[in-house]
């Protein structure tokens, strides 16, 4: 599962490496490489290694907001939909 989200992230970032592309020197003949539609496909390599670890953080923050967002609400039986929770000062 976790394998996915890693993919989920990377391709919503547009930060995506094959593995052998991860590290070491960029062959200009490889297949991934040369399907990258960049002026420098080296900086765009590059690019895509350095910026991995802040698209993590950026995704899982916004899940975490997302599923904080959700649980301010609940669903209403009486109007069928959701409605803003309210705090109680109840101990």
């Amino acid at each position: 599962m976790m394998w996915q989200c890693d993919l989920l992230i990377s391709d919503s970032m547009h930060s995506e490496l094959p593995d052998a592309l991860l590290t070491g020197p960029v062959p200009s003949t490889d297949r991934f490489v040369t399907s990258l539609n960049v002026s420098d496909p080296d900086a765009e390599i590059t690019r895509r290694r350095d910026c991995g670890d802040a698209a993590i953080r950026i995704v899982n923050s916004s899940i975490g907001r997302a599923f904080q967002n959700q649980r301010s609400y609940h669903y209403d039986i009486v109007t069928n939909s959701l409605a803003p929770c309210q705090l109680t000062d109840s101990p």
